[in-house]
């Protein structure tokens, strides 16, 4: 088991041990939504002390598209040794139309810094970084294991950059004629229900 660990230094920065793991939370997660299906994202839809979102749709629902969107706080100082984003689907088949034998569209994970990352869901998300891999085939899943990516590689980038922020897209293949969604639970519904499903960022620092 390894343990988080800092050292601070006399002019106040800290730094992280070797071996620490960092688990991070999102600082913001969304939608982004194309509402006609006309190819243009026109809408943001975060949780709002007005409006619950409790899960974040990936693929077709009716006429409109919809994209998942979380961006985290990249760690100041740190050396990446490995890194991990961690999906939990929700429902009995973790899409909707949630019907046995049912799945959501192939969908691939992009990855995107700054400026775009900003700790904000914004319009300007939508299409910004480069792709990481196909995380979902479009099969039928096992909703009891979480969706776990390794983005290690495109992290270290980011950090050497000096990027404060990292984001992460989920975007169907082929949004067109998928004919459901993806549905993973976001942060607020970890929140209420079940701490262990927070859309989690895994650093383990060298």
């Amino acid at each position: 088991m390894k343990f988080l660990l800092t050292l601070t230094t006399l002019c106040g920065a800290t730094l992280l041990l070797s071996g620490a793991e960092l688990k991070l939370r999102p600082e913001a997660d969304g939608m982004l939504i194309d509402s006609d299906g006309d190819g243009v994202v026109n809408t943001v839809l975060v949780h709002t002390d007005k409006r619950d979102l409790l899960e974040l749709l990936t693929g077709k629902l009716g006429n409109g598209i919809h994209r998942s969107a979380l961006e985290y706080r990249i760690p100041e100082n740190i050396a990446i040794s490995k890194a991990t984003l961690t999906l939990t689907l929700n429902g009995k088949t973790g899409c909707h139309p949630d019907t046995p034998g049912n799945s959501g569209p192939a969908t691939t994970l992009w990855i995107y810094g700054g400026p775009e990352a900003n700790g904000k869901i914004e319009l300007a998300d939508d299409g910004a970084g480069e792709k990481v891999a196909v995380v979902l085939t479009g099969s039928t899943v096992d909703v009891s294991k979480p969706i776990v990516v390794d983005v290690t590689a495109q992290l270290k980038q980011l950090a050497a950059a000096k990027s404060a922020w990292v984001g992460f897209r989920l975007e169907a293949d082929d949004e067109t004629n998928a004919k459901s969604t993806w549905r993973v639970r976001s942060a607020e519904f970890a929140r209420r229900y079940a701490a262990s499903s927070y859309p989690t960022l895994t650093i383990i620092t060298e």
